[in-house]
């Protein structure tokens, strides 16, 4: 049975990453990257370009990122792929918050390599 400091701090990190995801939709819409309101097909596409630009930024030697040189350019490309992501979530008010922590519960669960050979 979950205690009290348990559940509220899972109930602190949904609001937490509810924000974020409100947030991120927020600044997409008005950017104008929602015109039409794009397909969800779309949107992964754009999370596949973060990704493409993830290993780009690997064979590239890491550098600092052109807009923010505090990071490295593959921690940059990584919180444009979670950005994306919650943007997605927040177009289609999908509970992503609650399905992550859910997620990371039940991998925690998992046997070793999920009980399968790789």
């Amino acid at each position: 049975m979950k205690n009290t400091t348990q559940i509220m701090r899972k109930k602190q990190l949904i609001e937490a990453l509810a924000e974020l995801q409100r947030d991120a939709h927020e600044i997409a819409v008005v950017h104008g990257w929602w015109e039409g309101k794009r397909s969800k097909a779309e949107a992964v596409l754009k999370m596949h370009t973060e990704l493409s630009e993830l290993v780009q930024a690997w064979e590239q030697g890491n550098p600092a990122d052109k807009h923010l040189p505090q990071y490295p350019s593959d921690v940059v490309e990584l919180a444009d792929l979670c950005i994306r992501a919650f943007d997605l979530a927040g177009a289609y008010e999908m509970p992503l918050a609650e399905a992550i922590l859910d997620k990371m519960g039940f991998n925690r669960g998992r046997p070793y390599r999920h009980g399968k050979e790789f």
